[in-house]
């Protein structure tokens, strides 16, 4: 293998290990963080998070410094680089499965479907008008389906709803969609609004 083809591999390699990778892909993956196949972003050496030239430099740094003293040091402080970057609070709790028998793939959060259908329509709306964005729906569509395990009628209702627009265009019904999600939401949360804000209670 030339050196371009292992750039290329260990580039592909950093993109297998991402969180911003389409799940559960088979073929072309896409990258989430900027809708291109990650094959085409590893081949241009062109990653949205810069794990590329991080990923470069750090080992580079490794192999200048590892038989010096400052060689732990400098691991420390790659390890940092090279761990994944902390995910922001949402209100994600622990895994659990939308029936008693099926397989658990992520914990459920009710604030990141909101996030990925939200994401959904602005991308399929924006695809009707011309740009190519029929995928990076589909993908968004799949996360709030993957995030919704929690809550089996919403789960099945978006998951039907991403089959039916994959298959044939048909586009969500994000209202009603909508509206079952602020029932999680509520049942959730009964102490709050949709938008999160405190509301009087006699009880």
């Amino acid at each position: 293998m030339d050196a371009a083809s292992s750039r290329v591999a260990a580039n592909l390699a950093v993109c297998h290990g991402c969180e911003h990778r389409q799940a559960n892909c088979a073929g072309a993956c896409l990258c989430l963080a900027n809708g291109k196949d990650i094959l085409i972003n590893a081949a241009r050496a062109q990653c949205p998070k810069w794990r590329f030239a991080m990923r470069w430099l750090a080992n580079a740094m490794e192999r200048a410094l590892a038989s010096t003293r400052l060689g732990p040091v400098v691991r420390n402080i790659l390890s940092r680089w090279r761990a994944p970057a902390a995910k922001k609070p949402c209100g994600c709790a622990a895994k659990t499965a939308a029936r008693a028998a099926a397989a658990v793939t992520r914990p459920s959060c009710i604030e990141c479907v909101e996030k990925h259908l939200g994401a959904a329509w602005v991308l399929i709306a924006e695809h009707r008008d011309g740009y190519p964005h029929r995928l990076r729906a589909i993908g968004h569509l799949h996360e709030a389906e993957d995030e919704s395990q929690a809550w089996p009628e919403l789960h099945d209702a978006i998951r039907a709803a991403r089959k039916a627009y994959q298959q044939s265009g048909t586009m969500p019904e994000f209202a009603a969609l909508a509206t079952m999600v602020g029932e999680a939401r509520n049942a959730a949360w009964p102490h709050r609004d949709l938008a999160g804000l405190s509301v009087a209670r006699d009880d």
